[in-house]
């Protein structure tokens, strides 16, 4: 694609911001750098950001942490200003073969199955996005497939952006703050299909496969649908190809794997749809660990487990968690950034084996009055997570799980779910 820009401003410098830099720098394209939260330092800084200083862009780049509904982007759009997203502006140096992955839950743990997949079949593969390398390094990439976590922040403003296989896990209620209803979020998902074309596939859950925004998906794109395409019946994957069922494997060979059964069948697919042998791609999942911060089993100290799921960053995937300790008695430390997600059906059924919920961080106020109207009172309250954790430590009881899967984001404290992830595994 050509880059047909002249003078670019970076519209936030966290790290997709100085990726975009490094292309541009690269490219030897002229920019600017805006960023609020930066004293102005150098001439690649603009200091304010108003009429005068922006007229003469002819794009932004935003940074996934700044919304589309920022007075920033609404004076772009004003001066007639193209904005686009740090994926968008991404794929305009990219022409790699792209597997693009997004849902509300398994973003994470779906790309790195598919990554290590293809990986270990000779693929040479980049593992990008909102996984932790921006995309925009891919101008520097050898490799021939890359592999893109795709959240809706990074969603909101793409114009071309056309991946060949997109793959739709499941839409739940989460980034309300951000996206302001819960049709705009949805909304913004199905911008991953909007270019797409015959020659590429679409892979979206039964789950979502009736929301109204399906019809950003091109009836000439080739569909396939988790659940139905694929699915298990009798613990037994089955594989619909051209109307011939194709016995995959038995659901056991995955029992090592604590992920949603979806992901596994979203990977398979996708490698499938990629052109791989479908007995190498089970080999392969076999191989395959989960990542940190998603169930990971931290340590067992005087008979209670402690387990790290600082990525549940929303009430669906905290629900999952509980799912996976059914049978356990579990302490539930619960809290972080307030994203404004409505916790009453949560705590109306909450499960019975959870001996208490520990609330924690800037949602805890809102997060007991959701407890007091629900009629649900086995709780406790703090301000900070190591407070938490500490009561934890000696309140906790023998034989039973401390469950740290907070069902919100983690900005009140730390930059990044990891980073939260980290202090509760040193902590422990």
């Amino acid at each position: 694609m050509e880059f047909k820009y002249k003078n670019v401003l970076i519209l936030g410098y966290g790290v997709s911001g100085k990726a975009v830099e490094e292309v541009l720098l690269n490219k030897k394209i002229n920019y600017k750098i805006f960023d609020s939260n930066i004293n102005f330092k150098d001439g690649k800084f603009i200091s304010k950001y108003n009429k005068k200083t922006i007229k003469n862009f002819d794009l932004v780049v935003l940074s996934p942490g700044i919304s589309v509904y920022s007075k920033y982007v609404k004076l772009a759009k004003r001066l007639k200003i193209e904005v686009i997203s740090e994926i968008e502006f991404a794929s305009m140096f990219c022409n790699k073969y792209i597997i693009a992955v997004t849902g509300t839950n398994g973003k994470t743990t779906t790309v790195n199955l598919i990554n290590h997949i293809l990986t270990n079949l000779g693929v040479k593969t980049e593992l990008v996005g909102n996984v932790g390398t921006p995309f925009s390094l891919t101008y520097k990439s050898d490799a021939t497939v890359s592999v893109v976590e795709v959240s809706s922040f990074q969603l909101e403003k793409v114009k071309n952006f056309k991946p060949n296989i997109s793959v739709l896990l499941n839409i739940d209620y989460d980034h309300i703050d951000r996206h302001k209803t819960f049709e705009n979020y949805s909304a913004t998902k199905f911008e991953l299909f909007k270019n797409q074309s015959f020659l590429d596939y679409a892979i979206i859950n039964k789950s979502v496969s009736k929301f109204k925004c399906n019809n950003k998906i091109s009836k000439d794109v080739q569909k396939f649908i988790i659940n139905d395409d694929i699915y298990v019946k009798d613990n037994v994957i089955y594989l619909n190809k051209d109307n011939n069922i194709i016995k995959v494997c038995n659901i056991s060979k995955f029992k090592h794997i604590n992920t949603c059964l979806d992901n596994i069948l979203a990977s398979i697919l996708v490698c499938f749809i990629y052109g791989l042998n479908l007995k190498d791609i089970i080999n392969e999942i076999c191989s395959f660990k989960v990542s940190d911060n998603r169930m990971q089993i931290v340590k067992t100290i005087n008979n209670v487990t402690y387990i790290n799921d600082s990525k549940a960053t929303n009430i669906h995937a905290t629900k999952y968690a509980l799912d996976a300790l059914k049978d356990k008695d579990i302490v539930l430390i619960l809290g972080g950034f307030d994203k404004k997600l409505n916790f009453e059906t949560f705590f109306n059924n909450i499960p019975n084996n959870v001996v208490k919920v520990v609330l924690f961080g800037q949602v805890a106020n809102r997060l007991e009055k959701t407890c007091k109207k629900c009629k649900y009172l086995n709780y406790v309250k703090f301000d900070k997570l190591i407070d938490a954790i500490n009561y934890c430590k000696t309140n906790a009881p023998s034989n039973s799980y401390v469950l740290f899967s907070p069902a919100n984001s983690s900005f009140d404290e730390f930059e990044s779910y990891k980073k939260r992830g980290d202090f509760f595994v040193e902590n422990v």
